[in-house]
This record gives structure tokens, sequence and C-alpha cells, in this order.
């Protein structure tokens, strides 16, 4: 049976994968993409044919989580086609077991960080989940992909700003202080610059060009509705 990362089981117990199961729906046993062995040949026609490679993006976001993560990532990755790029998804290749739960979410870190160097730019999806902010997850890759100077966009399902959801969360009660700063009742000041998320987010997106999609879902339809992430998808199309 699992046993927790640090605890003491014997060398049966210790060889079951302990996560494989919770990651089965969105890392397949068989992975969709083409194997190496397939794809350098195929690359190497289409460039001496004068063919020009899609841009690869990295879709970021916190689908992964969903009960049916497989198909909605799969309806991204065909809207990504359809617009002429070429998808990289999480969950686009199997990864294999490991001993502890620990070591087992390094190989995902490791995997998906693969993906990011792999891509030509991401678009992250910064709906708020879990809380009034985006996955922390999808914001880490968002940041790694900045830091990395590719093509970056981002969108989010819903219209109230990050200062507008800050606000909420402290029950719209918010005091100035004597510096004409908005703070909560624990004293902690709000941002407040008329971005959907923090300004590292919002910032680092438009200060490099890249697109930005707001677009207001319906509550149902929160992490499902692609509206935004196809305004993305054309946005990035357009450039050419």
């Amino acid at each position: 049976m699992p046993v927790p990362p640090g605890g003491n089981a014997s060398p049966e117990a210790r060889s079951e994968p302990p996560t494989q199961d919770v990651y089965r729906n969105v890392y397949p046993a068989k992975p969709p993409c083409l194997s190496p062995g397939r794809i350098v040949p195929l690359a190497h026609h289409l460039i001496t044919q004068g063919f020009k490679m899609p841009l690869k993006l990295y879709l970021a976001g916190p689908e992964v989580f969903l009960p049916d993560a497989r198909k909605v990532l799969d309806e991204k990755a065909a809207m990504t086609r359809a617009y002429g790029f070429e998808p990289i998804c999480p969950g686009d290749i199997e990864i294999e077991p490991a001993p502890t739960r620990h070591e087992f979410g390094l190989k995902i870190s490791a995997v998906d960080e693969g993906f990011m160097n792999a891509a030509d730019g991401v678009i992250a999806n910064l709906t708020p989940f879990r809380g009034i902010a985006a996955d922390p997850g999808t914001v880490f890759e968002l940041g790694y992909m900045c830091a990395s100077g590719k093509l970056v966009a981002a969108y989010t399902n819903v219209t109230d700003s990050h200062f507008a959801r800050t606000k909420a969360w402290y029950g719209g009660e918010l005091t100035i202080d004597e510096h004409g700063r908005k703070r909560g009742a624990d004293g902690h000041s709000l941002e407040d610059f008329e971005m959907i998320e923090n300004l590292m987010l919002h910032g680092g997106v438009t200060r490099r060009g890249g697109p930005i999609a707001i677009h207001a879902a319906s509550p149902d339809r929160l992490y499902h509705d692609l509206t935004a992430f196809e305004q993305c998808l054309k946005a990035l199309a357009e450039r050419g």
C-alpha cells in the first residue's frame, strides 16, 4: 500500500507506485505524441523541403486537477492545432513510477520543465483556482517562460480585477492609511492596479507584448469555457 515520504515499509510495499493511480487520468499509459525516433526525421524532411515548423505552445493551467482533465486538455490541444500551433500539454508523456510520493512529484516537476524548455511559448490559464488567485503551479510556469524569453499569453474566465477579488475576500471592509494605501482588517495592503492578477503576472505578459484575454464564463463552465483561450490563439496566430 502507498507509504508517505519518510515512512517505513517492507520492500514489497515500497515497490508499489504510490501515486500512479492519482495521475492516471492526466498522465496516460501510452503517450499520444510521436516518438523521438519519428519526430527528428520528420522535422528534417520538412525543413529541407522549405516547410516552416509550427510553433510549440505549452498549455499551462489548473485543468490537470479536473475530473475530466484529459478531455479538457485534448479539446485545448485540438483547438491549438486548428490555429497552426503544436500543443504541449501536461500529461503528454508517461512518467515512470517512483518509490515515494515526493520522488514522483519531483519527476513530474522535471518532466513539465522539460516540456517548457521544448516549447516556443505558453498560454497560461490564470482563472482563479481554489481561492482568489491563479493556480500556483501555473504562476510558476508563466514566470518560467517569461524568464526564458519565450512567447507568453494569458487568459482568465472571470472579469473581476485582482483588487476586486481581494476586496471581496475581506468582505468589502477596507481602510485607507496615512499614505493612501488600501488595507484589510489584518493591516495588509492591497494591490490596486486595474489588473486581472498580481502585477508581476499581468505586467509580465503585457510588457513582453503578449495578449491577455478576459472572459466572463458561467460558474458551471469556469474551467471548461475556451472562449478566452481561443482569443489568445487568435492573437498569436495573427502575428504570423
